[in-house]
């Protein structure tokens, strides 16, 4: 039988599916809720709390992790008996839902950085106050790395951020105010939405299709309401892995120079493919903001992105760089910067190609004769769902057989809309463990008849 849980979760910081993982917990430790108790599913607990079916998940996959909740395939989530609650239930769980580069050995470079910073003299600046914009050194070295790669930078206009994050967050609070419209992707970057929440913004999903993001759609975006700022990802594209056209990317830049729609160009993976077209950035310089990063490609860890100017939004870029964060971190930089200048960033970045390659190798094995989307530089596929499928059910009955990914919800502006699809990691998890996880969910596809291609 069904418990009847109405959960408090006023009294719980933080977003909405941690709130509802902390009060889960809160409940079992005072007895409100006991051992073996079934929970109320999902889409009862999203109508009772007034969140969407995605949030709920998350909050239960959360609890599973954190060992207070098991699922049982067809039957639902319960409450963890004692003995699993203690021992943790997310060591078992291949985790295929998150956009990781595949791993890379990096000990070793960064050993050989420390020791030879060890043994010169001045390394004193670099723990001390930087400049906000970044050391003129520092921008030289990233704008040639970014405009041999990519985007042809400019170092006097360029920011050394704390990731592309911290470039995202930057940019929205120089170039947004509180009630503007941010016109988005119709599936886009997760993190978007609580920036939104952060500086007020209303979010207006844009349709996509199989070139990028759809021209007319965009246009008519750009009529509505004096719609003024685009972010949006042409360059594999998350979740979907697409890659926008050269010919679709001078569209929409001549469609927002024609509205007088500022550009936020997100491109996680600068150079890759090598055979990607033009940056938006390159072909409209003058009415886009390009954000870049190393986290995809060399280091996560090492937080060093880049942000990339018009002239005419420089000031409010810089300025709003000194009131979030003052600087990105010196040493760091410093680090990335020689690791570009002694070829190891380079190395990093084919060693990782090569090991993705080889990851793509073992999802076409696994997933042969499905319609998935993919690119070979990207470190995660988009799986179509067959028709009777939804990207939230599909992720909950996934976690059943103890195999994690993100639900085609969890990305669009309006989940209702949301195609029947999910995104899948190939970067997080070993070669054996992806290689049986794929299988069992390319069984998992096989419950219901009637496979669909993707559309949008």
């Amino acid at each position: 039988m069904q418990t009847i849980w109405h959960p408090d979760v006023s009294a719980f910081a933080g977003p909405r599916y941690q709130a509802i993982a902390e009060a889960l917990a809160h409940d079992i430790d005072g007895g409100l809720l006991n051992p073996g108790q079934k929970l109320p599913t999902m889409r009862a607990l999203a109508e009772d709390l007034g969140v969407t079916v995605g949030t709920v998940l998350r909050a239960y996959a959360l609890a599973e992790r954190r060992g207070l909740v098991t699922r049982q395939l067809g039957r639902g989530s319960f409450v963890a008996e004692r003995e699993t609650a203690a021992l943790g239930a997310d060591r078992d769980v291949i985790d295929l839902s998150l956009n990781e580069p595949v791993h890379a050995r990096l000990g070793d470079y960064l050993r050989r950085a420390l020791r030879n910073l060890s043994r010169e003299a001045d390394v004193e600046h670099l723990v001390g106050y930087g400049n906000s914009q970044g050391q003129p050194r520092h921008r030289r070295i990233l704008a040639d790395w970014t405009g041999h790669r990519s985007f042809p930078a400019t170092p006097e206009r360029m920011i050394v951020t704390g990731g592309a994050q911290q470039a995202l967050t930057i940019a929205l609070s120089a170039v947004a105010r509180s009630g503007d419209t941010l016109l988005v992707e119709a599936l886009t970057y997760p993190g978007v939405r609580n920036l939104a929440g952060l500086f007020d913004l209303r979010l207006a999903p844009v349709a996509i299709d199989d070139e990028g993001l759809d021209a007319d759609a965009f246009a008519a975006a750009c009529r509505r309401d004096g719609n003024k700022i685009l972010y949006c990802m042409p360059n594999l594209h998350n979740p979907t892995t697409g890659i926008m056209t050269a010919e679709r990317r001078a569209l929409i830049g001549e469609i927002a120079d024609r509205h007088g729609v500022l550009i936020i160009e997100d491109d996680l993976y600068p150079g890759l493919p090598e055979r990607r077209p033009p940056t938006i950035a390159e072909l409209w310089p003058e009415g886009t903001i390009y954000i870049t990063s190393l986290s995809k490609t060399v280091a996560p860890g090492l937080r060093i992105g880049t942000l990339s100017s018009p002239a005419g939004h420089f000031e409010a870029l810089l300025n709003a760089a000194q009131s979030t964060n003052w600087m990105a971190p010196p040493l760091t930089t410093e680090i990335a910067c020689r690791w570009i200048e002694d070829g190891t960033a380079k190395a990093i970045v084919a060693d990782r190609k090569a090991t993705l390659r080889h990851r793509h190798d073992i999802a076409q094995t696994a997933l042969e004769g499905l319609p998935y989307s993919r690119d070979i530089d990207g470190a995660f596929i988009w799986l179509p769902l067959p028709a009777g499928w939804t990207g939230l059910d599909f992720a909950a009955e996934a976690l059943g057989q103890r195999i994690r990914v993100a639900p085609g919800e969890w990305f669009a502006i309006d989940p209702a809309l949301a195609p029947a699809g999910v995104r899948v990691g190939l970067g997080h998890a070993g070669d054996e463990a992806l290689r049986t996880a794929l299988a069992q969910l390319a069984e998992l596809t096989e419950r219901r008849p009637g496979r669909v291609m993707f559309r949008m």
